[in-house]
């Protein structure tokens, strides 16, 4: 989905930790402001209970109230002629360097965050493996160096 960078230009990201910040703006975990389909910044009223759909849909409760749609998610998806390119703020942009225009059949899954694929102790464990390794290899080549400079004193001794 699109949220606005620190540049103010409009970058995609994947992370789906929302809060709404003390002005009413709804804001990714780390402060970027959530764009709507129209571009615009997305904005809550106080103290409401949010929904969002599927489909990128944001609904605000506040009370016994029935909820009302507030805005909805700019959905993207990125073609093979205008790939997405991480940039060094961690947004992704198209390659083009343009907006790419909203997708109404994209989907989110609302719930639900994208976690690590990988299994930190199992690295951790690995790379001691590694080391380990290293270790041995640099203690073999210690020993065949210094096997090779008793066998080259002992020629010279000859």
């Amino acid at each position: 989905f699109s949220v606005q960078g620190l540049d103010g230009t409009e970058g995609y990201t994947r992370n789906g930790h929302l809060e709404v910040s003390t002005d009413g703006t709804l804001v990714t975990g780390n402060g970027l402001p959530v764009l709507s389909n129209g571009g615009a910044p997305i904005t809550v009223p106080p103290g409401a209970l949010l929904t969002i759909g599927n489909d990128g849909n944001i609904s605000a409760k506040i009370g016994n109230q029935p909820a009302n749609t507030v805005g909805r998610l700019k959905l993207v998806v990125p073609t093979a002629e205008d790939p997405l390119k991480r940039g060094d703020d961690g947004l992704f942009r198209a390659l083009s360097g343009d907006p790419l225009n909203t997708e109404d059949t994209a989907r989110i899954h609302p719930g639900m965050l994208e976690g690590s694929n990988v299994n930190a102790m199992e690295v951790m464990v690995k790379l001691m493996d590694q080391s380990r390794s290293f270790e041995m290899q640099v203690n073999v080549i210690k020993q065949n160096k210094d096997v090779d400079e008793s066998g080259g004193s002992m020629m010279r001794a000859s």
